[in-house]
């Protein structure tokens, strides 16, 4: 990948916790330690801006547990209290405590449990909504809400100044464009494209969870390109959560004939293990699982023959498979 296109935006949320013993919002920082909350992330599209960003994200949310790791309470901070510079007092007692944070739309795509004072922080979870259909799988096909991971830190305040700490925001979700091409036959929409994975069960440490279920991804939105009757080449569009090097195995992509019931072969394998050719147009200063964190969208082209995949690529980088003979 080209790394001149990545373009590394700071977006600080302008929303800022103090240690102060009052609960009402301030107008200047005075000398009350204070927690900042900044996305510092990376998008190949550079249209984006700071301003998307604060109109795709709803509200904030920080849930403190005490020494123990029990939870003590939390905060929501909405969209429209990010931006001037404003920030929230909390008690001085909160020093030493552990903090998450979740950026998120409204829209509800995830379950997060409710909280009673007490609870242990293991109890924070993640969960992707999902509808099972008839085969019993777990399937998302929908375009899911935003979502930011803010870590699980310990309320230091030894960053920079010795009265500020900084929490830095991982997005969770991720968008897969896969187009497909048949130089053959023509006709793509005979084809039926899935992505599946285990990745739809997060704990506090946002880490995927051991009894995570698979999660079947199918398009939520697809484009086409038209000759007579046939569609020559399809634009599909997948929504998923975080991919992880770890579990680059698990990580399924495959193409069904919907027709003959024959599956695309890429080599001689019918299902494709799509992190391990994302991660081929990493640039060699990353390691793996930055890369596969940074990148929001990828534009993924699969050139078919007849049932057989001759090629795909990856931002510009394409693998060639053992059958590509025209």
């Amino acid at each position: 990948m080209n790394t001149s296109r990545l373009v590394k935006l700071h977006i600080l949320l302008l929303y800022i916790i103090t240690m102060c013993s009052c609960s009402t919002i301030r107008e200047d920082f005075s000398d009350c330690p204070r927690i900042f909350l900044k996305y510092d992330y990376y998008l190949e599209n550079d249209k984006f801006t700071e301003a998307d960003f604060v109109e795709a994200i709803d509200f904030v949310e920080i849930y403190i547990f005490d020494t123990q790791l029990k939870f003590i309470t939390s905060i929501k901070i909405d969209d429209k209290q990010m931006i001037g510079g404003k920030y929230i007092n909390v008690p001085a007692y909160y020093v030493g405590k552990t903090m998450v944070a979740y950026a998120r739309e409204m829209r509800g795509s995830y379950d997060i449990p409710v909280l009673n004072v007490g609870d242990h922080i293991d109890l924070l979870t993640v969960q992707l909504r999902t509808k099972v259909n008839e085969k019993g799988e777990n399937v998302s096909d929908l375009e899911l809400a935003d979502l930011f991971y803010g870590g699980r830190e310990v309320m230091t305040f030894h960053d920079g100044d010795g009265r500020t700490q900084i929490v830095n925001f991982t997005r969770n979700d991720k968008k897969v464009n896969i187009s497909l091409s048949d130089l053959v036959e023509g006709d793509v929409s005979k084809y039926e494209v899935k992505i599946t994975a285990k990745n739809g069960l997060y704990s506090s440490d946002n880490s995927i969870m051991s009894n995570s279920p698979k999660i079947t991804y199918m398009l939520y939105n697809s484009e086409e390109s038209r000759t007579g009757d046939l569609v020559d080449e399809a634009v599909e569009r997948f929504h998923t959560l975080r991919l992880k090097k770890r579990y680059e195995s698990d990580v399924k992509l495959t193409i069904q004939n919907k027709e003959s019931g024959e599956f695309i072969l890429f080599g001689e394998d019918k299902e494709l293990l799509l992190v391990k050719y994302l991660l081929k147009s990493k640039p060699l200063h990353m390691n793996d699982q930055e890369y596969l964190d940074r990148a929001y969208m990828w534009d993924i082209s699969i050139s078919l023959k007849s049932d057989l995949a001759l090629s795909i690529t990856v931002n510009d980088w394409i693998t060639w498979f053992n059958n590509s003979d025209l």
